[in-house]
């Protein structure tokens, strides 16, 4: 039997397998060299479970963020207007009241939000963040 963090983020890497996107992808224990192109990263990030309910009966509430970065490389054609057209088509993906299984395990997605928009530190892409919000059911 795998655990509830197990089973959220198997859901999440699932659903993060289907994003209609050419672009290759950087996924959390998957070895990846970053391209000199455009590419995707993805971070999962939980945060502290949470008692459900007045007397606790209800379990736990387990949450996080999932943070899915857009790196397009710098250039003429790669301003913010193009990036985020990009990033907004990522964040469909995940629209709000998304329902996720793994398991007995139920996730929701409550809010998707453009975050972070600024060149890398190395100044070679340009970076769009997407955050995705969950929570347990």
């Amino acid at each position: 039997m795998m655990g509830v963090e197990t089973d959220i983020h198997a859901a999440l890497m699932a659903r993060v397998e289907t994003i209609p996107t050419a672009l290759p992808m950087s996924l959390p224990g998957v070895p990846f060299t970053p391209p000199e192109g455009d590419y995707i990263r993805v971070t999962h990030r939980r945060n502290e479970a949470e008692r459900k309910g007045l007397l606790g009966r209800d379990g736990m509430d387990h949450m996080g963020i999932l943070y899915i970065d857009l790196f397009r490389r710098t250039g003429p054609n790669t301003w913010q207007a193009t990036s985020d057209t990009i990033a907004d088509d990522i964040a469909a993906h995940f629209p709000l009241d998304l329902r996720l299984t793994r398991g007995t395990t139920r996730i929701i997605v409550y809010k998707t939000v453009l975050g972070d928009s600024e060149p890398d530190l190395g100044g070679t892409h340009f970076r769009v963040q997407i955050k995705v919000f969950y929570n347990t059911l």
